[in-house]
């Protein structure tokens, strides 16, 4: 097995997880004004296809910490996007060291189909390394604009899988609707 599909397999292993610890507290209305504030880098990248078909054999754990704090701007919860268009989104991720990942992938999880993409964090999230009592966390937080250039319609669960050793999965919790182009 190569590794673009051993990544793969472990992408849709972990999207089919239920859960993640997600002890960290959500954050509050204006955490998400703060987020959409902080800049550092916004990363662009595609959204590329996966096979559920390919993943029933590959093992992933639940783990780490996560959060979707918004999309485009606004709520995370709730969030309609159009396919070929972009989506903006930010958030943070801890493994459960309450480390920051440098390998985590955002995989969108629906049926028939299931797409993933690089998941960069390093945007300075001080309430984030506060709520989590680990400085090592402060550089959790990511921005990420999605392509959904070629992701079909549909609804599609969002999780981040992480830890290319041992791979663990954190459930986001949150949907993205895509819907036809008009």
């Amino acid at each position: 097995m190569t590794s673009a599909q051993r990544v793969t397999s472990l992408l849709i292993a972990a999207s089919l997880l239920a859960a993640c610890n997600n002890q960290a507290p959500e954050p509050s209305p204006t955490d998400t004004a703060a987020v959409a504030a902080t800049d550092s880098a916004t990363v662009s990248a595609p959204a590329v296809p996966v096979s559920l078909q390919d993943y029933v054999a590959a093992a992933t754990t639940p783990g780490g910490n996560c959060a979707l704090d918004a999309v485009n701007g606004g709520p995370s919860a709730g969030t309609s996007v159009a396919t070929g268009t972009q989506v903006s989104m930010s958030g943070w991720i801890a493994d459960a060291a309450n480390g920051v990942p440098g390998d985590a992938l955002l995989v969108l999880t629906g049926t028939p189909r299931s797409y993933s993409g690089a998941l960069p964090a390093g945007v300075e999230r001080p309430d984030v390394a506060a709520a989590l009592s680990s400085e090592s966390a402060r550089l959790s937080g990511y921005n990420i604009d999605v392509s959904l250039q070629d992701v079909e319609p549909g609804d599609y669960a969002l999780t981040i899988v992480h830890g290319s050793t041992s791979p663990q999965a954190c459930n986001l919790g949150k949907a993205l609707s895509v819907t036809p182009a008009t």
